[in-house]
């Protein structure tokens, strides 16, 4: 689908383009066909192939999940298309999550002994790029406060296992002072994060998400 508005290269085992959605000379859209996930480098894009099609063709989930549907012959009831939209606001918010993670991982000063200790540990950076592992900041809501500015709600947040409900109201980070990994399940989609804690510090030394649908 994405290769018929796209023209992909492989580059190992990514596919590069230029980004359709924003003027570019230099390839940065990234088709991951393992994950089933697309990300462009160059203007923050990304998402699956349902938000390929909305942002493409200017339509809503319903919309883009009649259209795959009609190409694949699926007949899709009310129910298993809420059902559906759910499970991709999910994993969509995860991967939202895991991006900013690395983000954070590669950039904050305060992620400086999350470096140091992995490579103490013997792990390159090709490792840690390749499994997409970051560094949850040790506050209590800056990732919900980045994916509430993306548009996902408290709930999805709470539902894909990355913030709980506080006694005060709203939610909280789940993962605060961590090393996070994403766990994927065997067609590479993000299902759940699991946090390290780092050496001396007070708390479990391992915290998983629960898994998404």
């Amino acid at each position: 689908m994405v290769g018929e508005t796209v023209s992909l290269k492989r580059a190992g085992t990514v596919h590069k383009g230029l980004c359709p959605f924003h003027a570019e000379k230099t390839p940065s859209f990234i088709v991951t066909p393992d994950r089933e996930t697309w990300h462009c480098f160059g203007c923050g894009e990304h998402g699956d192939i349902f938000t390929f099609v909305m942002r493409r063709d200017g339509l809503d989930f319903r919309e883009a999940l009649t259209h795959l549907a009609e190409r694949a012959g699926v007949e899709l009831s009310e129910h298993s298309a809420r059902e559906d939209r759910l499970r991709r606001r999910l994993r969509e918010a995860l991967e939202t999550a895991i991006a900013w993670y690395r983000e954070v991982f590669l950039q904050a000063r305060q992620s400086d002994r999350a470096r140091a200790y992995l490579a103490e540990r013997g792990l390159s950076d090709a490792t840690l790029e390749r499994f997409m592992v970051g560094y949850a900041p040790n506050t209590w809501d800056a990732m919900s406060k980045r994916l509430r500015g993306k548009g996902f709600s408290d709930a999805e947040l709470s539902g894909a296992g990355l913030a709980s409900p506080s006694t005060r109201g709203g939610v909280y980070d789940r993962f605060r002072g961590r090393i996070i990994i994403p766990i994927r399940d065997a067609s590479g989609r993000a299902i759940g994060l699991g946090g390290r804690i780092l050496p001396d510090a007070d708390g479990p030394k391992y915290l998983n998400s629960p898994a998404t649908p």
